[in-house]
């Protein structure tokens, strides 16, 4: 039985406008009111999504949101991690050398802010999230030895290809690598997804895998597509994405999710 569902954010819940249809926003309701954990994964901080949770009345206590792509299990009320996993700022130095050679930018996330390396080219990334978070810009002799989210290296869809071409095989080692978007590749804590968030959050409100279905459109939503018992892939997914899940839905601009969701819980429909 489906018992928590998660809903990754941009492409997903979202419209291409950034918004939550009001269609999609009461089913997601109804659902809540059922008795069902509506969970938001993202990779953003629970501070910058704090406006979608407003949106969908995701405040009781036992709500919780997938942030940074799983490197942070949120309580929507009090905004405590549940989970974290981190990096330091040695962890950071290859990457950091990588960008210095091929003039790549990088914005570095601890758990409430953004600093922008400025030494390396400017990103885009602050653009893109608005007054969302705190940008700080700093370089990386004068940053802190962490802890940190994630690493983001966010420009023109170009820049990004270049960066992914030039990433060594060791970096796999040492940094789970998702492409987030076409023109944004991020680096987190090796071992971590949306997948590892969503398990550790299943485990401490008892639940397992078969009672989860998952919405995703992009590379860092296939691992929680692939563990969810109902994975559900968007029609606006790249065509290798939709290899991953166990269904296939409308696009977001055609409230996809909505769709999906009264098709499959009948009582939506009375």
């Amino acid at each position: 039985m489906i018992k928590m569902i998660a809903l990754d954010l941009d492409g997903t819940l979202l419209t291409s406008q950034l918004t939550i249809s009001l269609r999609t926003r009461q089913i997601l309701y109804r659902l809540r009111q059922h008795g069902i954990y509506i969970v938001l994964c993202t990779g953003r901080a629970i501070n910058a999504i704090v406006p979608y949770l407003n949106d969908l009345n995701l405040f009781q206590a036992d709500d919780f949101s997938i942030n940074f792509n799983g490197a942070v299990v949120s309580n929507n009320v009090t905004q405590e991690a549940l989970v974290q996993s981190a990096l330091s700022k040695d962890d950071l130095r290859p990457l950091y050398r990588l960008a210095q050679k091929i003039q790549a930018p990088l914005d570095v996330l601890d758990f409430k802010r953004v600093y922008s390396l400025s030494e390396l080219p400017q990103s885009t990334y602050q653009a893109a999230l608005g007054q969302l978070l705190e940008f700080v810009p700093t370089t990386f002799a004068t940053l802190s030895a962490g802890p940190f989210a994630k690493v983001v290296s966010k420009s023109n869809a170009k820049m990004t290809d270049q960066l992914a071409l030039q990433i060594p095989e060791t970096f796999h080692h040492q940094f789970h690598i998702v492409r987030s978007l076409p023109n944004e590749l991020e680096f987190l804590k090796p071992g971590v997804d949306k997948a590892t968030g969503l398990s550790q959050l299943l485990t401490h409100l008892n639940l397992s895998p078969a009672n989860l279905m998952a919405f995703g459109n992009e590379q860092n939503d296939i691992g929680m597509l692939q563990l969810a018992q109902v994975g559900v892939v968007m029609a606006n997914a790249p065509a290798a994405i939709k290899t991953y899940g166990s269904a296939l839905t409308t696009s977001n601009d055609e409230d996809g999710v909505a769709d999906f969701l009264t098709q499959y819980f009948t009582f939506l429909n009375n």
